[in-house]
């Protein structure tokens, strides 16, 4: 996927040809949408019989006009108009409301000869500022979202496109998706749009005015219990067509509520309405075409998405959000884990779980023998002994007689020293291996195998820290490759964990003035462990001419030694600081297959000999798509 194009071709042989299949795109330009027209305009009564000025609004104007809706423009008076008005129209500064960015293909899944594409359109709701409030829904999304299903075994190799077989608008704002067999999984999730109940509870709401806080209270009370039950049916009716009229899978919302202060500043339960959508890739051709149908589940949930963990029929959705420390008068981070049964072809909400602190991403997330276990770091800028706490907390998973919440049995005490924060963690069966960071890096394992007592058992202490851990085996000995950073430089270490309770770091190298996203980024990092190949991204930029380099490294390694093998630059340094690129950037991928390898980046596709560095093929997508826009080269 290359922003709105999807291209296809052979895996052994780019050569033969490509399949170019672009997106649906109603394109516009400034000159079809102007700042100022066609919006309608009010014009405001003044006491001054001036004509209407000709004269372009000055900066003070723009910014003093109002909206307003074009039932008021169309019934406003025009008598009396003045140069002192307020011209009620789209300020210049304001997004263009006719304008839609490119579509953008967010995600791919390959079932047998089905490809699946997730795709964004921006909706026009975001940009519209004119939307009756009997139509405006309480969930608000800003990206229309569309499932599309291409036959993937008829390829053709002429520039033609795939074959699309069916197609489905979903409800959200796109967060993950996974293939599950012959399920395809994603998770969307929405605002919630509570303003029209909310506007009128607010202390400075001029009806408050001279109350004292058991007053105010009072009214806001009778305020909201007359309200109430309107914008609930409003919601209530919304979730019924959000979710094919079926209410039933849905968390009860007393069941995750947060916090327990009167103050309820940042501590909306009702922030997002996050849906599991589910759907068989595997249904016939007939079905695609006119009976696409989709199953969905949905939870409410507070604060903002974080990460997903889905693994043997459990999908754990990961937001991050507050709860309320009465000990410390404070609102402080806490995760939010709301458990989806994805086994079925219906996602059914299961169970969910509540820990303090903040995970770092979807690895510190874990289902083992029926406990989840969940790796936050939780951060208090006001504590002088040290500001962060970095725990592993254990949560029994219930049974279907044991209600929903995943109870807490067991957590950590600090990982790490004062003010180190959680960088990298990997669970791999009943241990974790964690790594902090503040000046040093410390590596721990944590012995997880009694759930009730979690317990560092090794501990090792070295220069940088890692980002990404990936277990393999060399000569039938454990080791965890990490991936990380050393000053400037990009750090591989390698950790001989066969005695877990005296870890040693037995290689590493370093890439000076580098940075490679497969830190951040696990689908980046490819491992081939037969060949003891590791394959990576790198970038080095010198905001100059010269010097610079996008591609990937090919190391060696082995138990003492990590070593670069060869290099593949996917653009020559003057391009990358001068060339026109297409507005899109191939996130960095690499495939292997029978000994060829293949690397995604940027804006390219190369083909590689495996063993001896050859290019057997270059694919430059720009020139593919005759491209004629000028962006830089990294997708900002």
């Amino acid at each position: 996927a290359y922003g709105d194009v999807i291209f296809a071709w052979d895996a052994q042989d780019a050569n033969r040809g490509l399949s170019i299949t672009r997106m649906p795109y109603n394109d516009t330009s400034d000159k079809d949408c102007p700042y100022f027209g066609p919006m309608p305009v009010d014009v405001m009564s003044s006491e001054e019989d001036v004509p209407p000025s000709k004269e372009p609004l000055t900066e003070e104007e723009v910014m003093a006009t109002t909206v307003v809706s074009p039932e008021a423009a169309s019934t406003s008076g025009s008598s009396g108009s003045g140069r002192n008005r307020k011209a009620k129209m789209i300020a210049d500064i304001m997004p263009v409301p006719c304008y839609k960015p490119k579509p953008q293909i967010l995600s791919l899944m390959l079932r047998g000869s089905r490809l699946t594409a997730v795709v964004s359109e921006q909706s026009s709701r975001f940009y519209s500022p004119y939307m009756a409030e009997a139509e405006a829904s309480t969930l608000f999304d800003y990206q229309d979202l569309t499932i599309k299903v291409y036959d993937a075994y008829n390829v053709p190799l002429d520039g033609s496109p795939l074959l699309l077989l069916g197609e489905k608008k979903i409800k959200g704002n796109y967060h993950d998706a996974r293939s599950l067999g012959n399920n395809a999984v994603i998770i969307t999730t929405s605002h919630l749009n509570t303003d029209s109940f909310t506007n009128e509870l607010y202390r400075w709401r001029p009806q408050y005015c001279g109350l004292n806080s058991t007053a105010y209270e009072a009214l806001a009370k009778e305020t909201a219990l007359n309200e109430v039950e309107s914008f609930l049916e409003k919601m209530v009716k919304d979730l019924e067509l959000e979710l094919d009229g079926n209410c039933d899978g849905i968390f009860q919302v007393a069941s995750i509520q947060a916090g327990d202060s009167k103050e309820v500043y940042d501590s909306n339960l009702l922030d997002q309405f996050v849906r599991v959508n589910s759907f068989d890739m595997d249904m016939s051709t007939n079905q695609l075409t006119n009976e696409f149908t989709t199953s969905s589940s949905g939870t409410f949930a507070p604060g903002w998405p974080d990460s997903i963990y889905v693994s043997q029929g459990f999908a754990g959705v990961i937001n991050v959000g507050h709860d309320y420390n009465p000990s410390t008068n404070r609102w402080e981070d806490s995760t939010f884990v709301s458990g989806f049964d994805i086994s079925g072809s219906t996602p059914k909400p299961f169970a969910f779980a509540r820990a303090p602190g903040r995970p770092l991403n979807k690895f510190a997330t874990d289902l083992y023998e029926g406990h989840l276990r969940v790796a936050t770091t939780t951060t208090d800028w006001f504590n002088t002994d040290s500001t962060t706490v970095n725990q592993i907390f254990v949560f029994q998973v219930p049974a279907e007689d044991q209600g929903r919440e995943m109870k807490l049995v067991g957590a950590t005490g600090h990982l790490g020293k004062k003010n180190e924060r959680i960088t990298a963690v990997r669970f791999r069966g009943d241990r974790a291996y964690v790594v902090t960071f503040e000046q040093i890096d410390p590596f721990y394992v944590v012995d997880l195998g009694e759930p009730s007592e979690p317990k560092v058992i090794g501990a090792l202490e070295i220069p940088g820290f890692s980002q990404y851990l990936h277990e393999l085996e060399l000569d039938g000995k454990k080791y965890m490759l990490g991936l990380g950073r050393q000053d400037n430089a990009i750090k591989i270490g390698l950790f001989d964990i066969s005695d877990e309770k005296n870890p040693v770091q037995s290689a590493f190298h370093l890439e000076e003035q580098a940075s490679s996203s497969a830190g951040t980024d696990s689908l980046a990092f490819r491992y081939l462990p037969i060949s003891q190949l590791l394959i990576i991204p790198k970038s080095e930029w010198t905001w100059t001419e010269a010097g610079n380099f996008d591609g990937f490294v090919v190391y060696s390694v082995n138990a003492t030694h990590i070593s670069p093998v060869y290099e593949i630059q996917h653009a020559d340094s003057q391009s990358m600081y001068r060339g026109c690129w297409y507005n899109a950037y191939l996130q960095p991928r690499s495939l292997v297959f029978q000994s060829k390898l293949t690397t995604l980046l940027s804006h390219s596709v190369l083909g590689t000999d495996l063993e001896t560095g050859d290019k057997l093929f270059d694919l430059n997508l720009d020139k593919a798509l005759n491209n004629t826009e000028c962006h830089g080269y990294f997708y900002w």
